[in-house]
């Protein structure tokens, strides 16, 4: 395929169906006509060319009959209907009543629409090249005769009449690397030139094409199909357009003189532009123009632009903030929606600061955004707070803000010295997170809540909401004293003895962990301890692929740890859970048979949880229940993570299984 320079213009022809096979179906014989009805043959012309392929060499426009076509056939105020019996290469048979007069309009039309009125001010495409959207309307317009009629402009001409069609612009354009998913098209002209419908009056500026989130491939051209009226247009020497392309991150536009041309109904005009000369937009920091991020300045500005309202952010290119070594904080609870659009942050690194990590305190979304070489450290310092690679505080306890983190990946490091340290999140107060994973080393020599995605839950309103699922990590865990876990070291960590229970649900679903975890008591391979504060927690469907877990404490009152879950107590659910048959498990209290070994356990509770049989410093029971280790069922030797997930019946919408090791899939 040949290609032109920018602002060239090519004015060819091509219009199309709805794409559909053509079809050959049996002609209609005399028993298949009803009475009082007449069959005519329909033709279509021979061309060679695809009806929407790029071409220099023809001006064709190949057409092809298709289930749902149909014919109107109109004599003064009269008008009957011909369906569709049957089609055989480019000739379709339709039935209908005979209709009197001397001049006819034969109307090939499809889908009920009455072609004057046919609006072209909005049209929606579902993908780039993709032509399904496209209805083409063609009128035999003051024919003396309807019989066998052929859709040429010889067969109208020779009989009286003119031939009608709609048209088609093809805009063939190059977009810069960084455009993200298409959202819409749309041709602007400084006056009323584009026909709203079929009829000679009504006009507009702008005609525009919706896209269903068009991703672009990998050569960042884009295909644009409108359709156009059976009116000519024309356009000036000298008179410039706008194309606009918006898409999940902005709006690209793009202005050109094309010449003095016309964009002729029946045939395909073609704009092809290059890649050059796009306004690139800065945003606003609305949803539908979000302010753009493309350097580590970027980054750092970001907290000059936050207001109290909700501010919208979003990634157009990897950012690398080696030369960053002071993060300035971005947010302590101001409504945020950071989209990295699959991008990458590297080398980021906080280690000053309350909640460090890249935002302080998460109130809104952060999505589809990399972390690799990520470093924090909240282990020094004079504020040694909760932190993580993304947040160091995700919603909050009260809900009255919450947080959320979709399709977010991280790799680093994370040292802390206070309760909540994780890989992602610190502590999670009120919100979720789906479909993140976590490669880090976590380490924290505070007592309490250290966990490969999440430290810990905290206990708050009864309002509040948290969540995670579909999310995995690797690496390692090494926590304090207490409450260590693979995914997260506790859930609805009490913050008070006489504490109410809450209404509310923590679930953890569809999670694999296969980091090591080491710690003093509370160690689990997905979850170190599980508070009895809420009415139900739910551990399900996750798999503790961890190689190793290790619980060195002596001594203390909450003493067991597990494969799946170091510690639970009274109202959770513990269902459907797998780890490694080769797991290195090692608890060296020695009062405690049961946490010792591994052994296959059936799903738990929600309530009561069943009464062990042993003795420990402080007996079987606690305050609002029974310390319970939960260790899940081995999964066979030789077993892969993706094969359990598949027993487990894992969405493979989201995980692609088809190696060893589970991975999310990508938008």
């Amino acid at each position: 395929m040949k290609r032109h320079s920018i602002l060239a213009i090519i004015i060819a022809l091509i219009l199309s169906l709805t794409n559909s096979c053509l079809q050959h179906l049996p002609l209609p014989n005399d028993s298949t006509v009803k009475e009082g009805q007449v069959v005519i043959y329909a033709q279509l012309p021979e061309f060679s060319v695809p009806k929407v392929s790029v071409s220099e060499t023809s001006t064709a426009l190949e057409l092809n009959w298709e289930q749902g076509d149909y014919l109107t056939i109109v004599s003064g105020e009269k008008s009957e209907v011909y369906t569709l019996r049957s089609i055989s290469g480019k000739t379709a048979t339709f039935v209908g009543k005979p209709i009197s007069g001397s001049s006819y309009d034969i109307i090939l039309s499809q889908k009920g629409k009455d072609y004057l009125n046919r609006s072209y001010e909005t049209q929606i495409q579902d993908a780039t090249d993709d032509t399904r959207h496209l209805h083409f309307d063609s009128i035999l317009k003051g024919v003396d005769s309807y019989e066998n009629p052929s859709f040429t402009k010889e067969w109208a001409e020779s009989h009286g009449g003119e031939l009608l069609q709609s048209g088609c612009m093809l805009l063939y354009f190059k977009l810069p690397e960084d455009v993200g998913y298409i959202k819409s098209v749309s041709l602007t002209a400084p006056s009323y030139i584009f026909h709203k419908t079929n009829q000679p009056s009504g006009k507009l500026k702008t005609i525009t094409l919706a896209v269903s989130e068009a991703n672009l491939n990998e050569d960042k051209i884009f295909k644009a199909y409108i359709m156009t009226s059976i009116n000519e247009i024309s356009i000036k020497d000298g008179v410039s357009l706008t194309l606009r392309v918006r898409s999940n991150i902005g709006a690209w536009t793009k202005d050109f003189t094309p010449g003095a041309c016309k964009i002729l109904p029946g045939r395909r005009n073609i704009f092809q532009l290059n890649a050059q000369g796009w306004t690139l937009p800065t945003g606003d920091g609305t949803d539908s123009n979000p302010y753009i991020l493309r350097t580590a300045e970027d980054l750092v500005g970001m907290s000059s632009k936050l207001t109290s309202t909700l501010q919208y952010f979003a990634m157009t290119q990897d950012i690398d903030m080696s030369d960053v070594s002071q993060w300035i904080e971005i947010t302590n609870s101001t409504p945020i929606d950071f989209n990295g659009n699959d991008r990458t942050i590297r080398n980021f690194k906080c280690n000053s600061g309350q909640y460090r990590g890249f935002i302080r305190i998460l109130n809104g979304k952060i999505h589809n955004t990399n972390f690799t070489n990520a470093e924090i450290d909240g282990s020094t310092g004079e504020s040694l707070q909760a932190c993580g690679i993304v947040c160091g505080y995700c919603g909050n306890k009260a809900a009255s803000v919450s947080g959320h983190i979709e399709n977010v990946f991280v790799q680093g490091t994370v040292k802390g010295a206070a309760n909540g340290v994780g890989g992602v999140v610190g502590i999670l107060g009120n919100g979720s997170l789906n479909k993140c994973g976590a490669n880090v080393s976590v380490s924290n020599t505070a007592d309490s809540g250290t966990g490969g995605l999440v430290g810990m839950d905290i206990g708050g309103s009864e309002s509040k909401k948290v969540s995670i699922t579909h999310c995995w990590t690797s690496g390692e865990v090494n926590g304090g004293m207490q409450r260590i876990g693979g995914i997260i070291g506790a859930l609805h960590y009490r913050t008070k003895s006489t504490e109410a229970h809450s209404t509310n649900i923590f679930t953890i679903s569809h999670c694999y962990s296969s980091a090591t975890v080491n710690g003093g008591r509370n160690v689990g391979g997905i979850v170190g301890n599980i508070w009895e504060c809420q009415s139900l927690s739910k551990v399900e469907k996750c798999i503790a692929w961890n190689p190793s877990i290790t619980a060195t404490a002596t001594s203390g009152n909450v003493y067991s740890s597990g494969a799946i879950a170091g510690v639970s107590r009274n109202r959770q659910l513990l269902s459907d859970c797998y780890r490694r048959a080769d797991m290195a498990f090692s608890c060296t209290y020695s009062d405690i048979n049961f946490s010792i070994t591994l052994k296959d356990q059936e799903n738990i509770g929600p309530s009561p949880m069943p009464k062990l049989s042993y003795s420990g410093p402080t007996g079987g029971e606690s305050e609002h229940g029974y310390i319970y280790p939960y260790h899940g069922k081995s999964a066979d030797s030789g077993a892969s993570i993706s094969s359990v997930a598949k027993e487990l019946s894992w969405d493979e919408t989201i995980w692609d299984l088809s190696g060893d090791v589970p991975v999310i899939k990508i938008k």
